[in-house]
């Protein structure tokens, strides 16, 4: 079985969390023997590791060049000009070593970065078998990743959108456009394109949504459980410098001040409790540190074994989450026997086990979720031995690279069988 794999950028154990997942995702299928290929729209023509093909090259460098100094220049059409003409010209790129490789399916991962058109999807998906990871929202609205409670995306995005500037920003004259050319790329694909939820809940979003008409299948993120595993916390703590006589509440985010992720519900928290034994261990980029004692910053941390070390170092993970397709970083800690607390939002709803793995936060408020990590550690030790060891079951059981490849391949194979191509 030949796998292409689109992606924007690279595909790294060290990168954001698509980036890391379609590596894991590659690594678990090559294990099992797959053929995959990844195809990558925004990378470096001299950094492309073995089984990447870089959809790159000098000219498209050139032009790239070209309009960042038009840009610079403030000279806005040419630059437009040329933004235009690299997308295109990667486009080509990309379909043209696809046609070579020529895969038995394609799986797209993450592409906003990189603007393919939805004409593209449309080419690839009428010669070869889709599927397509659903990272977030994106492929369901006119721009946004997360609609933050909006449900213009189910009937139709358009200029009255409530923020076209949040991520992936939009002009307000082509969001309409945009929604409706997802919508006539997917009805033409039809049960040619599956789309892979992470969680049941992103299921049940999706299938109110302009691709209710094609098949949805659910299939969580894989983890490596070889990297993330427990380990000794007083050890770890004295190994990363951090203190021994406190509880650790660990929160992590590539942005730690996105208002989504949810750091002040957290600090909030912390603002109602009458006593000092906890600290926040901070994980990620931040622009400006708030002055609290209470917060250990440890900046963005890309190696995956010294993130382990954090999660085995802390008493709970901490996830606050407004919105969150699926979470990675929950089912990290449970492999590293860490218990996990999030509001009952997005997919979290469907990684933490209630009382099982950790506690599911029904309402959102500092209050709450105060009340929540209290709780938690009011219970007995031989109790919070029972969650540590549960979470590190369920890791293994559902979520290790080897079980979701296994998942994978299944449903490859029946795309392959009801599409006629068989490997």
């Amino acid at each position: 079985m030949k796998i292409a794999l689109v992606c924007d950028y690279g595909i790294n154990p060290q990168g954001g969390g698509a980036s890391i997942t379609a590596y894991r995702i590659r690594e678990g299928l090559m294990g099992k023997h797959v053929d995959v290929r990844a195809f990558l729209g925004l990378c470096s023509i001299r950094k492309t590791s073995e089984g990447e093909e870089c959809c790159q090259n000098h000219y498209t460098v050139l032009l790239a060049n070209l309009a960042t100094l038009s840009m610079r220049l403030n000279v806005r059409q040419i630059e437009k000009f040329f933004i235009n003409l690299y997308f295109n010209s990667v486009k080509d790129l990309l379909v043209k070593k696809i046609r070579d490789y020529d895969p038995d399916l394609i799986l797209v991962n993450s592409i906003h970065s990189m603007k393919l058109p939805l004409k593209t999807i449309d080419e690839l998906g009428s010669r070869w078998p889709l599927a397509w990871i659903l990272h977030d929202m994106w492929p369901m609205t006119g721009h946004c990743i997360y609609s933050y409670g909006c449900e213009k995306y189910r009937d139709g995005c358009d200029e009255s959108c409530p923020d076209p500037e949040d991520y992936v920003p939009e002009n307000r004259e082509v969001i309409n456009w945009n929604w409706k050319e997802k919508k006539r790329t997917y009805t033409h694909l039809g049960d040619r394109l599956t789309f892979i939820a992470t969680t049941d809940h992103f299921a049940e979003i999706a299938r109110k949504s302009i691709i209710r008409n094609n098949h949805i299948e659910v299939i969580p993120y894989p983890i490596d459980v070889n990297v993330f595993h427990p380990q000794d916390k007083k050890d770890v703590r004295r190994e990363l410098g951090l203190p021994e006589d406190k509880k650790i509440l660990l929160f992590i985010s590539i942005r730690l001040d996105n208002p989504r992720k949810g750091l002040k519900f957290l600090t909030d928290a912390l603002d109602q409790m009458d006593t000092d034994d906890y600290v926040i261990l901070a994980v990620g980029g931040i622009s400006e540190k708030l002055s609290d004692e209470r917060i250990i910053y440890t900046g963005f941390i890309r190696d995956p074994k010294k993130m382990a070390r954090y999660y085995g170092a802390s008493d709970l993970f901490i996830g606050p989450s407004v919105d969150e397709a699926f979470g990675t970083v929950f089912i990290e800690a449970y492999a590293c026997g860490t218990p996990v607390i999030g509001f009952e939002s997005g997919g979290i709803r469907d990684v933490i086990e209630d009382g099982v793995t950790g506690i599911l936060v029904k309402e959102k408020t500092p209050a709450a979720l105060k009340e929540a990590i209290e709780s938690y550690f009011r219970l007995p030790q031989d109790e919070i031995r029972a969650y540590e060891e549960r979470c590190r079951k369920i890791a293994m059981k559902d979520y290790s690279m080897d079980v979701i490849s296994e998942r994978y391949i299944m449903l490859f194979e029946k795309i392959l069988d009801e599409s006629g191509r068989q490997d």
